[in-house]
């Protein structure tokens, strides 16, 4: 049985940067009923995740 590894800090930025980016998109949902251009924030948040956190795709 293998211990359990304490989270690094990336994890705990990440629980913090989804909760604000899905904070975020239901204040803009909520606030702009009209015009609902609010799913663009998970298309932002998603590469700024990535160059945030240093992964990308391996080449094949």
């Amino acid at each position: 049985m293998r211990a359990q590894q304490e989270p690094s800090k990336l994890d705990r930025y990440r629980n913090v940067f989804w909760m604000a980016t899905g904070a975020l998109f239901i204040v803009l949902a909520t606030i702009d009923a009209k015009e609902n251009y609010s799913w663009l924030v998970f298309i932002i948040a998603a590469p700024v995740w990535m160059l945030m956190s240093g992964k990308r795709q391996k080449k094949a």
